[in-house]
């Protein structure tokens, strides 16, 4: 009887901890791949376009394509890739750009001027904080000012 308790006990142990293990392994595997449409409006400029994320293990890639609007005649093209590390400390996300890949159909090239868009997309080695936090289907990105993107897990 005191054989079979133990037993018992012992396998209800070994499934404690191998559900732990596995909790732990899930969090630290935790990967953010994510799509979405913007619209930043912000000091007579206005960009619009799809944004998508994809963060694994430190590192990440960012992809932005639209349209940047500074008046109805000056317009601007934007497709590019972003490649960036990051550090996650409590869902605040740490990012710092290491590469960026303009396309043939970007037609922005002056990124010394301040635009609507965050300076992580315009030139390489910036830096940028973004708040990221699981909601619903998705992830909600948010800066320090507000909003930035809702966006859908891509599976």
């Amino acid at each position: 009887m005191k054989i079979k308790k133990l037993i018992a006990v012992a396998l209800m142990t070994l499934a404690l901890l191998t559900g732990l293990l596995w909790g732990y392994y899930l969090k630290q595997n935790s990967r953010i791949d994510c799509q979405g449409r913007v619209v930043w409006d912000i000091n007579d400029e206005k960009f619009q376009g799809d944004v998508a994320y994809q963060l694994h293990h430190g590192q990440g890639v960012a992809t932005i394509t639209g349209e940047l609007k500074k008046t109805r005649e000056e317009k601007y093209k934007i497709s590019r890739i972003v490649y960036f590390n990051y550090q996650n400390v409590r869902n605040n996300y740490i990012i710092s750009s290491t590469d960026l890949v303009r396309f043939p159909t970007d037609d922005l090239s002056d990124t010394g001027k301040q635009w609507a868009m965050p300076n992580l997309y315009l030139t390489e080695g910036a830096s940028f904080s973004l708040k990221i936090t699981s909601w619903q289907e998705g992830w909600a990105f948010t800066t320090i000012g507000g909003p930035s993107l809702l966006c859908r897990r891509v599976e």
